[in-house]
């Protein structure tokens, strides 16, 4: 039997990271940019986790933690080694 393929898991939505568990929120979104469209309405805070974004692909490729560095691939949510050096992140 075929594995059933994970959905992705969107971690800009989560609030914190699943390995040092320090916290992902970051400041309030102001009202007036939710009123205005350019936040989704369910959106209260900014997030801190980084997207990496590809140039060649024209997509994010991973996300990273800002407080302990650590990176998944966007598709298959394994982590996979960071392109960003500690200080940078």
């Amino acid at each position: 039997m075929a594995k059933k393929k994970q959905a992705p898991i969107d971690y800009t939505k989560m609030e914190a990271c699943p390995v040092c568990k320090v916290s992902w929120r970051g400041e309030p979104i102001p009202q007036e940019s939710i009123d205005n469209g350019f936040y989704d309405a369910s959106s209260k805070f900014f997030s801190k986790v980084m997207s990496l974004y590809s140039m060649e692909e024209d997509r994010t490729f991973a996300y990273c933690c800002p407080s302990c560095n650590i990176t998944w691939d966007r598709d298959t949510n394994q982590r996979i080694p960071s392109v960003l050096k500690k200080a940078s992140c």
